[in-house]
């Protein structure tokens, strides 16, 4: 369509538990040669990582400190803090105020939720859900939803992708430009 043809760059703002939406819409705006924009408050803070992604979003009073690794369309919201030397898979949405000890590894599209807390040298698998508020002190597996202090499992599942309602949105949102 038109936007598409005029535009360059692109960012993909779908929040919440969405990584996995929000990276496959990446890849599709990318197919069609747009590059990923980064958005970086000037007031978050972005010390001397070893990567950083395409397409992440880092909001005010975000802070990610030495030697990370933050992998493409992830999300570090207002307030949550990434310690040193950890890495973050893609499509990871770190919720505000949530804090990420040291040499954590957290697995591609996972969502730590708000004011939730891992502690140091963990793993969180791929597609997990850790609740607000929660405190992680265990190695996490593959497709869980973890909650409580400590953490437990609550719930195990499958990941499912369904871009029927992103696709709308990008069609609405395309109508507005080009009308």
């Amino acid at each position: 369509n038109m936007l598409c043809e005029r535009a360059t760059h692109y960012a993909v703002c779908i929040g919440g538990e969405n990584g996995l939406a929000r990276f496959k819409t990446a890849e599709k705006l990318k197919e069609r040669g747009l590059l990923p924009l980064n958005i970086i408050s000037s007031h978050g803070i972005l010390d001397q990582l070893d990567k950083i992604g395409g397409g992440i979003q880092v909001m005010p009073g975000a802070v990610a400190n030495k030697f990370s690794i933050i992998g493409d369309q992830c999300i570090l919201n207002t307030n949550s803090t990434l310690d040193h030397e950890c890495i973050v898979g893609d499509g990871v949405h770190v919720m505000g105020g949530a804090s990420i000890a040291g040499r954590v590894q957290i697995g591609n599209f996972s969502t730590i939720g708000t004011n939730a807390t891992i502690l140091p040298n963990l793993v969180i698998g791929k597609n997990v859900y850790v609740g607000a508020g929660a405190v992680v002190n265990t190695n996490i597996d593959d497709n869980v939803v973890v909650a409580g202090t400590p953490a437990k499992i609550i719930k195990k599942f499958e990941p499912t992708l369904d871009l029927s309602m992103f696709e709308t949105k990008l069609w609405i949102f395309s109508e507005i430009f080009i009308n």
